[in-house]
């Protein structure tokens, strides 16, 4: 191949001028091709698995700021919504993928629209092929591998053939609550877990697998309830969507966790509805909980924040100096306990004086798109999926 007759510097500036696309066909080609793209392309993180939609099956890239750029879409012949891709019948167009000892011929056409492959595959190989083209993406540009998916539920028919994912954004048209459970039941989310989907009707199963993942966002109603976050067994949790919450329920949480619950719990944050009646704090600090206020001994005055989710508030949740604080006797684990008009915080202190470096918040100043007004919010983390 004469491209790689050129010189080093030269050869990275002209494979710089590559789309995503033409870099990964570069790459496998041959060994050595695979090599000098990894040597010279722009780092990417991680791949992302995007099903939405009626004809939106794509390979994304990930950087390492959480920005994604397109790769190439895939799709099966017999999909109804794909007849204005179709590949040209020319045997030079084949290309071959694996998977699990299953050889997967496809062909190759170019998108009209925007100019990107398209992969085709026989129907029978629907839901192997995005994860053969996961691993052989990985391969080409040494990435980690990591399956991430964002998913309608709409689409299960298309979702790909496996039962472990790292990280899941689920999104889309309301479902009902069984059909969530029985996704659930079938898939589990290690990592990062981020619902952006409606309930249309039905309540959560309250030992869901979906409490097993690492990580949890919810932005929506009637997901997630304080029963379901007794049960949560990951480490940080953000619901946002709005909470009912009730001070027995805040009661029974607390006391599940004094007595060994939520045993990989780092840190939760609830928004509550403000329309519901004030939590009575005077009933919460009459159980025999034994709340402390802050010892500069025992712990810091400031959290660090543990999520791999950007959160903004508009008070400074990672102060502690004010909070109270509960010890567990069975492991000697500190948590605090924030409780405020619209949120209900609680963070356990699994490294009780963190480097201050760890605990600072940004100040971002976010416009009113309907009154212009300006108001100031503390950002914490960012957004890793």
């Amino acid at each position: 191949m004469k491209l790689f007759e050129f010189p080093f510097v030269p050869l990275k500036q002209i494979l710089n001028l590559f789309q995503n696309h033409e870099a990964y066909f570069l790459g496998l080609c041959s060994k050595r091709s695979r090599i000098i793209v990894q040597q010279t392309m722009k780092k990417v993180w991680r791949t992302v698995m995007s099903i939405n939609g009626l004809n939106s099956k794509r390979m994304l890239l990930q950087k390492m700021n959480g920005i994604t750029d397109e790769l190439l879409m895939w799709t099966n012949y017999d999909h109804p919504f794909n007849h204005d891709l179709h590949p040209i019948e020319f045997r030079n167009q084949s290309i071959f993928y694996c998977y699990n000892g299953t050889n997967i011929e496809c062909r190759i056409s170019q998108n009209p629209t925007d100019g990107s492959p398209v992969i085709w595959c026989d129907n029978k190989h629907k839901n192997i092929l995005p994860l053969a083209i996961h691993y052989s993406v990985c391969q080409v540009f040494n990435l980690i591998d990591t399956i991430q998916i964002i998913f309608e539920l709409s689409e299960r028919e298309d979702f790909p053939e496996t039962n472990r994912i790292d990280n899941l954004r689920l999104l889309g048209s309301p479902m009902e609550a069984n059909e969530y459970d029985e996704f659930f039941e079938k898939v589990q989310v290690s990592n990062h877990l981020k619902i952006s989907s409606p309930l249309e009707k039905g309540v959560i199963k309250e030992d869901s697998m979906l409490l097993s993942t690492n990580h949890l966002i919810c932005n929506q109603r009637d997901w997630i309830t304080m029963r379901h976050l007794i049960n949560f067994n990951g480490k940080t949790a953000i619901i946002t969507g709005g909470l009912h919450v009730s001070t027995q329920e805040i009661i029974d949480f607390l006391n599940n966790w004094i007595n060994g619950g939520n045993e990989n719990l780092e840190m939760i944050i609830v928004t509550l509805i403000s329309s519901v009646p004030s939590i009575d704090l005077s009933s919460i600090f009459k159980q025999s909980f034994n709340f402390k206020p802050w010892d500069p001994k025992k712990r810091g005055a400031r959290f660090k924040y543990t999520a791999i989710h950007a959160y903004s508030h508009k008070t400074d949740l990672l102060d502690c100096t004010n909070a109270t604080d509960l010890e567990r006797k069975t492991d000697n684990k500190l948590a605090t306990v924030k409780i405020e008009k619209e949120s209900f915080i609680f963070f356990v202190w699994n490294d009780p004086f963190p480097d201050s470096m760890d605990t600072i918040s940004e100040m971002q100043q976010i416009v009113n798109p309907f009154t212009g007004k300006k108001r100031e919010y503390h950002a914490y983390g960012r957004s890793e999926f």
